[in-house]
Order: structure tokens, then C-alpha cells, then sequence
């Protein structure tokens, strides 16, 4: 853990280097917003991390979820709050890129209204048949969903994260544009 206090207290001092210098940093509450629900895995990690954060600048941190919008609510809220190192966002690709790319009239500027401090989390995505599919590659795959046409459909753990189920959506029809498959998306909600 100590490693992780020390990476990223240093991680601060690169990205604030002139903090030092012109006055002590920080001198309160630190807040990071969260565009996701409580309780998911990014939520999750977020606090760790935040914990770890405060023991290391000496402050506390405080999380606030705030999800809506595919994340543009809190985006939002972090763009227009004072660039002075108080207020900081969880971004994602759902946040800096697909909105970029999905709505006409983003009321923030991903690229300028924000400063990125580092890379948290990777979140993988994979693609798993069922326990009957007999191929054995990805093209044998992509030949069993063009034979099955519309029948064929996926599932997404990203239903309740919208901008998680985004980029999950994006690479459907990315896919789809690739590979002339159409899939139907069914959405099953978690008891």
C-alpha cells in the first residue's frame, strides 16, 4: 500500500509541479466525481484508489456519484468547477469520446476542459460463445452468426452503466459494419 501512497503522491507533484511553489496543495477537501452508480466496479475502485489518495496528500477525498446522461452530468459538473485541483472526474471513453461523438451540442469540451492525471483502470472486453458453438476461431464464429442471421443475438453485462454499454454498443455496430452481421441485443436484468 505504500507503493500506491507513494505513486501517487509523485503522480500529483508531475501533474501540479508549480503547487509546491506558490502555495501548500492541498489545504481541503478534495472532491471526485463519479459518472457511475454507487456499487459497480468502477465505484468500487474509485474508493480504493480515493483512499489511498487521501492518506497520501494528507486530505480527505470525498466520492460523489453522479450518474445520468452517459456521464455528461458529471462531466459537466467538473468542467465548470474551478481548475485549481479540488474537483476531480473519473473519465472514460463513454465520457471523452462517445459523447464527443454522439451528441451534436455537448456542453463540455472533452479535450479543454479537462486535464487527464492518469490511466486508472482498463476494463477488457471479450467476446465468449456459448458452451454449444463448435468452432474454434473468431472467423468460424463470424460464419455461424451470418448463418443464423437475425436469430442470433448477445448479451451485455453494461446494462446498467450506459456509457460501459456504449462502447459495447459501439463495437456491436462496428461488428455489424465489418462483418454484414446483424445481432439483436436482449437485455436481461440482474436479480
Amino acid at each position: 500500500m505504500k507503493i500506491i501512497r507513494w505513486f501517487f503522491a509523485a503522480m500529483l507533484f508531475v501533474v501540479f509541479p508549480t503547487c509546491g511553489y506558490t502555495q501548500d496543495w492541498p489545504t481541503h477537501v478534495i472532491r471526485v466525481i463519479v459518472p457511475f452508480p454507487a456499487g459497480g466496479s468502477g465505484d468500487v475502485q474509485v474508493r480504493i484508489v480515493a483512499n489511498e489518495l487521501s492518506k497520501a496528500v494528507g486530505q480527505p477525498i470525498i466520492v460523489e456519484n453522479k450518474p445520468g446522461g452517459s456521464g455528461t452530468l458529471a462531466s459537466l459538473e467538473v468542467a465548470r468547477a474551478p481548475a485549481d485541483g479540488y474537483t476531480l472526474l473519473v473519465g472514460s471513453v463513454g465520457t471523452h469520446a462517445i459523447n464527443a461523438s454522439l451528441y451534436k451540442n455537448l456542453k463540455y469540451d472533452p479535450i479543454k476542459d479537462f486535464e487527464p492525471l492518469t490511466l486508472m483502470t482498463i476494463f477488457p472486453q471479450v467476446v465468449v460463445p456459448g458452451i454449444n458453438f463448435k468452432g474454434k476461431t473468431f472467423d468460424d464464429l463470424v460464419t455461424s452468426l451470418r448463418t443464423m442471421g437475425e436469430k442470433a443475438s448477445f448479451g451485455s453485462l453494461f446494462l446498467c452503466c450506459n456509457c460501459l454499454r456504449s462502447t459495447t454498443t459501439v463495437f456491436m455496430f462496428l461488428r455489424r459494419n465489418i462483418t454484414r452481421v446483424t445481432i439483436l441485443e436482449r437485455f436481461r436484468r440482474r436479480q
